[in-house]
């Protein structure tokens, strides 16, 4: 059953975009498009967009440098959808949530105010690239650090791809780890700043 739910995954995603999208056009058919919850949803639907998109494009680029670690430590080798398929379903899986939340939270700290006016949405969306900068930039040092460092997983990528293919497995290991601790840092940092720009607005 836990396989079924895993697998029905892309029909789930597809019924959530359809309810979340029937919403978004019951409000722009009795609010308009000056709706301020349609632009939460527009936000919120562009922040789950690229969260996702980056993982996509970050999944296959780790998925040519490390087959071993999706086939192995993600358990695709029993997955029947052909490698790459799998590879991005798994990517959308495990980032839709991060944009969600992260934009959510900006969205809450920018929620309106008497004592301080809200940030316009081109600024919010301009603090919302910072978390997909931090995780690149996690990446970048996850995937030079962990190869070197090991952190004690050396022998699990050893088992799985060989002497040979250890250090390319630990590289993907820690592009995937510094993708999510920058990710979420850099959320954190636009969270914040929402807050202190609202503050120093107000004054």
């Amino acid at each position: 059953m836990l396989q079924d739910w895993e697998e029905a995954f892309p029909q789930r995603l597809a019924f959530g975009l359809a309810f979340f999208s029937a919403f978004a056009l019951w409000e722009a058919w009795h609010h308009g498009r000056a709706s301020a919850r349609l632009r939460e949803y527009a936000f919120l639907l562009a922040a789950v967009a690229s969260a996702a998109s980056y993982a996509v494009v970050h999944d296959q680029l780790t998925a040519t440098l490390s087959p071993e670690y999706f086939l192995a430590v993600k358990g695709l080798a029993g997955d029947p959808r052909p490698f790459r398929i799998a590879v991005a379903i798994l990517a959308v899986r495990g980032s839709y949530w991060v944009g969600l939340v992260i934009g959510t939270a900006m969205l809450v700290a920018n929620n309106p105010s008497p004592r301080r006016p809200q940030l316009d949405y081109p600024a919010l969306g301009r603090l919302a690239l910072l978390p997909l900068a931090a995780a690149l930039a996690g990446a970048a040092l996850g995937g030079v650090a962990c190869p070197p460092l090991g952190f004690g997983l050396r022998p699990i990528a050893e088992a799985a791809a060989g002497p040979d293919g250890a250090g390319r497995l630990l590289g993907a290991w820690g592009i995937h780890a510094g993708s999510y601790l920058g990710g979420f840092a850099g959320g954190a940092a636009a969270v914040i700043l929402v807050v202190v720009r609202r503050r120093a607005a107000g004054r």
